[in-house]
Order: C-alpha cells, then sequence, then structure tokens
C-alpha cells in the first residue's frame, strides 16, 4: 500500500472542490487503499486559506469536519512537526522556508511521494513529487482531466 504526504493545497482543493483529483486522492484514502500522512502545520496552513476564502464560519466548519474525518481515518495519521524541527537545518539548503515542514515529514515519515498540486517541491531531489493527476493515473484509478 502507497504511503503518500498530502501537502495543503490537496487538502484545501480535496474539501472545498468535489470534482478534483485532490478529492478523489482523499476519497483513496477514505477506502484504504493508500495510507496519508499530513502534518499539524498543513492543518494550521488549511486553517489560514480557508479563512481567506470561505466566510469565517463556513471555515471553521469545514476545517472542523476535515479534523473530525482525519482524526477517525485509520489510514491518515497526522504527524507533530515539533517531531522533526531539529532536522530543519539538514533540508533548509533544497526548499523555501514555508515548505520546509512538508520535506521534512514526508521524508522523515519514509512516505513514497509527496502529493502537491504546486511546484515548489520539484527542484529538490530528496523524495518523489507527483501532482494528483500523476498519482492517480500511476495507480490506474480514474481522473478528471481538466485538473492537475
Amino acid at each position: 500500500m502507497k504511503r503518500v504526504y498530502l501537502d495543503t493545497n490537496v487538502l484545501v482543493m480535496g474539501i472545498l472542490k468535489h470534482e478534483s483529483n485532490s478529492r478523489r486522492v482523499l476519497e483513496l484514502t477514505n477506502r484504504g487503499e493508500i495510507h496519508a500522512i499530513i502534518c499539524d502545520y498543513s492543518i494550521e496552513e488549511l486553517k489560514r486559506v480557508l479563512r481567506r476564502l470561505l466566510p469565517r464560519k463556513e471555515a471553521n466548519y469545514r476545517l472542523y469536519l476535515f479534523i473530525k474525518y482525519a482524526a477517525s481515518n485509520p489510514f491518515i495519521k497526522i504527524v507533530k512537526y515539533q517531531y522533526y524541527e531539529h532536522r530543519e537545518d539538514h533540508f533548509k539548503e533544497y526548499i523555501v522556508k514555508k515548505d520546509l515542514p512538508h520535506l521534512i515529514v514526508a521524508i522523515e515519515t519514509k512516505t513514497d511521494a509527496i502529493i502537491v498540486k504546486d511546484r515548489h517541491f520539484t527542484g529538490q531531489k530528496l523524495i518523489r513529487v507527483m501532482t494528483p493527476r500523476e498519482f492517480l493515473r500511476e495507480l490506474g484509478k480514474d481522473m478528471f482531466e481538466g485538473d492537475l
């Protein structure tokens, strides 16, 4: 079974856009076809992004539902970044500071890949990076062609 790290932008799109490849990745996790790793740092980012995109009450509600879903799903593991924070100096040359927690947690938890919608991670060669579409294609799953 694949172990993947889900970047915050995949979580945002999976929550907000029902017909997206990010949602399909979350559905694979829900069915137990993959194991997903999420960092508590991602939850904080998710809160900021949802509050920027949605009215505060709706953003808080969707965040609550996602946390409840993730915490109760045996195929999702939420990892505390503080356990790996001491590794920042080792990895800081590979990626911009704001994405450092994602890279470190993905590597230290021995995931197979980082699933991400942007290209911030493509400059590093430490771990495999895939878009949701690339990941679904590799697994032979249906995907939305108009979506990364």
